[in-house]
């Protein structure tokens, strides 16, 4: 199987998990603050995927070079404290419904950074899939 295939067949997984997520994220901050609901999912999910990637991966966990430390370190910085908290506390004051369509609005900003940031080749093809994909078509 190829690299490509392999990559479009993990990433229709995707969503099942980020919305399967959503629904536990709301119903876990029904009680608490978005923070603490995001401080208890930070966790539990770094200690399974320390776990798997220390069993299975463990050239490349203790491997890994300065440069790209500091680019998953930023990750770190970015998608989890503000990403992620921003998104428990829209999903915790606004509902599922209504605050996963402006949620929606990541691939647009992620094609956006893409193109800017990494020189990534966007055609008329990715950008009506990217837009049609965001619009619900």
């Amino acid at each position: 199987m190829s690299p490509e295939l392999t990559g479009g067949l993990i990433a229709l997984l995707v969503p099942l998990c980020f919305g399967t997520g959503t629904v536990l994220a709301r119903a876990g901050l029904v009680h608490i603050p978005a923070g603490a609901g995001n401080f208890v999912s930070l966790v539990t999910g770094w200690l399974l995927i320390a776990s798997i990637t220390a069993v299975l991966y463990p050239d490349a966990l203790f491997g890994i070079t300065l440069g790209t430390f500091g680019w998953l370190a930023m990750i770190g910085v970015v998608n989890f404290p503000g990403g992620r908290f921003l998104n428990f506390v829209s999903i915790k004051y606004l509902g599922i419904l209504r605050a996963n369509p402006i949620l929606a609005m990541a691939p647009i900003v992620s094609a956006f950074e893409g193109v800017v940031f990494l020189g990534e080749q966007l055609n008329w093809a990715i950008a009506i899939g990217t837009l049609m994909a965001v619009s619900g078509i």
